[in-house]
């Protein structure tokens, strides 16, 4: 499922659609399709780095021109399986936006679910790992766009809440840009990394994280009204 989140325009939420996939440069070709699907079971079981354009050739029964007719670049198809993956993480936002209740409470749960599954790769899936490192590392722009999806996604979320109704507009964008810098060392893949192997109990440090950020989006004073 491809989310359809609202676009910035001078730091003002407007509503259009960006699907992520886009950035990577989707194509509507079956084969295109076809050949990342090769692409991402060879990347999770040898790597990206292992994976050769023959190997993903073989598989699916073409030379190395039929390849390169649908991706200029090796690097191309990186970027086309990380897109892949980065948009199945924006799903989960996608699920949450919808849940009946408070911005807060949906904004800890993302959170809390990007940040079990960032460690899942981590620990368990480490191929997976490696290209979302590799994306962060070398500053690919699909790596940028999912982060600035993410940020508008939870602009969203809070913009449509009643409890966060002082948050619209550019004030609800500069607020997610914070949630997102804040909480950058739980979703960026090498901080993540780094962070698992000094914390010892990595369910109370996140759980510490959410609630300095929840806090700046429930102020315990709004317009003036301490004290009245």
């Amino acid at each position: 499922m491809v989310l359809n989140v609202p676009g910035l325009s001078n730091g003002v939420v407007e509503k259009v659609s960006m699907p992520l996939l886009d950035a990577a440069g989707r194509s509507d070709h079956g084969m295109h399709d076809a050949l990342l699907d090769v692409a991402e079971q060879l990347f999770r079981h040898i790597g990206h780095r292992k994976t050769t354009i023959e190997d993903i050739a073989a598989e699916v029964g073409k030379s190395r021109a039929s390849v390169y007719r649908f991706f200029p670049t090796r690097g191309s198809i990186n970027h086309g399986v990380y897109a892949r993956w980065a948009q199945r993480e924006l799903d989960v936002l996608d699920q949450d936006a919808e849940m009946a209740t408070s911005a807060s409470i949906r904004v800890a749960h993302v959170l809390t679910r990007l940040n079990g599954r960032a460690r899942e790769r981590v620990i368990c899936q480490p191929n997976v790992h490696a290209l979302w490192v590799a994306a962060a590392l070398e500053d690919w722009p699909v790596h940028h766009a999912y982060f600035r999806t993410l940020t508008t996604g939870f602009a969203t979320i809070m913009g449509r809440d009643e409890g966060t109704s002082h948050l619209q507009g550019s004030s609800a964008f500069y607020m997610a840009q914070g949630i997102v810098t804040a909480m950058m060392a739980h979703l960026h893949p090498v901080l993540l990394e780094e962070r698992m192997k000094r914390q010892k109990d990595a369910e109370a440090d996140l759980k510490a994280h959410i609630a300095f950020v929840l806090k700046a989006l429930n102020p315990p004073c709004l317009g003036g009204t301490c004290g009245r």
